[in-house]
Order: C-alpha cells, then sequence, then structure tokens
C-alpha cells in the first residue's frame, strides 16, 4: 500500500511538472509581427498562423522582434471569456528555434515590445507565440 502511494504521488509530480505541461499552451492567431535586423532594417514582416507560428529564413546576425501586448490582450479578450475575466491567470510566451540552437521561450507581459534574437548561422527560424492558464 504504502510503495502504490509512493509511486502515484511521484507519477503526479512527474506529470503536473513535466516539459509538456509547462509549455503546453493554446496558439495566439492574428498577431503582427516585425522583424528587423540591428542593423539593417526590417527584413519579415507578418502575421501569426492559426498555429500561433511564424516563420522566415535569417542571416547570421543580431535582431529585434516587435510585437504589441496590447493587439495580443485584445485578440485573447475577445476569444477567451476565461482569459477576459481573469488575465492573471495567464501565461503568453513566444518560443523560438533556429539552426543549431536549443529552443528558448521569453514570456510576454505589459512592457513586452521588443524580443532580442541573435542567429549564430543562417538558416530558418520559427517562432510560436501561445498563452496558457497558470492557475
Amino acid at each position: 500500500m504504502k510503495k502504490s502511494f509512493i509511486f502515484l504521488m511521484f507519477l503526479l509530480v512527474v506529470t503536473a511538472f513535466s516539459p509538456k505541461s509547462v509549455f503546453a499552451g493554446e496558439p495566439i492567431e492574428g498577431v503582427d509581427v516585425k522583424l528587423g535586423k540591428n542593423p539593417g532594417g526590417i527584413v519579415f514582416t507578418g502575421i501569426t498562423g492559426r498555429d500561433g507560428r511564424i516563420s522566415c529564413k535569417l542571416e547570421k546576425g543580431a535582431y529585434q522582434l516587435e510585437l504589441s501586448f496590447n493587439q495580443i490582450d485584445e485578440i485573447l479578450r475577445k476569444r477567451d471569456k476565461e482569459y477576459a475575466a481573469k488575465p492573471a491567470n495567464y501565461i503568453i510566451e513566444l518560443s523560438q528555434s533556429m539552426p543549431n540552437q536549443s529552443l528558448t521561450t521569453k514570456p510576454i507581459n505589459r512592457g513586452t515590445r521588443e524580443i532580442s534574437i541573435v542567429s549564430k548561422e543562417s538558416g530558418n527560424f520559427t517562432a510560436t507565440l501561445i498563452y496558457t492558464k497558470v492557475r
């Protein structure tokens, strides 16, 4: 009985803190995104798709990804009644991947307007915008 209880508790803890549950979230469609090179100006403009994603090719270098928290907040308030009632119960994140670099996730909040990105080599860049209920 004691071993079964310990195993059950272990399983519960592992499930609660698994990477899938930490990064699982709903995609945010329809957000305007600009990507500019430092220096060099805008190299990409687009709108996140149904999967919350944008993709483009990047050359090696430093970039700034621009987005509007206010636009994200407005989209989510129209789309999700629970979010509209208690937006503080949600986190908004941008996951990004680049060639030969590990996946990184950055929180998006009211102060977020730009996110710095460094591409160590040329290749495909993908970013996914999601929101997740945390409480």
